[in-house]
């Protein structure tokens, strides 16, 4: 089945790099044996591409910065991206909501109404709990970029 996300993240130079970074841990076919690399039981994907069959959402195109994304934009999946602890340049994922989530013997619906500012407005509520360092490095500035990514399940 495939699903609605889109992707918060800081401006990039290698934008499909970066979304491969983020999403890496997610992959339902992840195996590595990387030192402190191990599959993830929150596992969301088995393939992604920007754009694909939810293209078109965003008037301005598939990756816009997100002050131009409009009010109602809804997604199944929301993430918010992250700076590594490291400071080396890459990015993690670091806050994500969706619609419903998977409780080990269902769907569950949760209580987020879908839409990407909520999800914006939901990340600053939580960064008031974080350093003011890790806010700061981490709170979504204006050229922060938004895209729009189809994955499959």
């Amino acid at each position: 089945m495939h699903y609605h996300l889109e992707l918060i993240m800081p401006p990039t130079e290698n934008i499909e790099e970066s979304i491969e970074q983020i999403l890496e841990e997610y992959n339902e076919n992840f195996s590595s044996q990387e030192e402190g690399k191990v599959k993830n039981q929150q596992a969301f994907y088995d393939y992604w591409v920007i754009g694909g069959r939810c293209s078109g959402r965003k008037a301005g195109g598939d990756i816009m910065p997100i002050s131009n994304i409009p009010d109602d934009l809804t997604a199944f999946r929301v993430i918010i991206a992250k700076r590594h602890w490291r400071n080396d340049g890459t990015l993690d994922a670091g806050f994500m909501l969706a619609k419903e989530i998977w409780n080990g013997a269902n769907w569950q619906e949760t209580i987020w109404d879908g839409t990407v500012k909520s999800a914006l407005n939901e990340h600053q509520e939580y960064l008031k709990n974080c350093s003011n360092e890790y806010a700061l490095k981490n709170t979504p500035q204006t050229d922060w970029l938004c895209a729009t990514i189809d994955y499959h399940s």
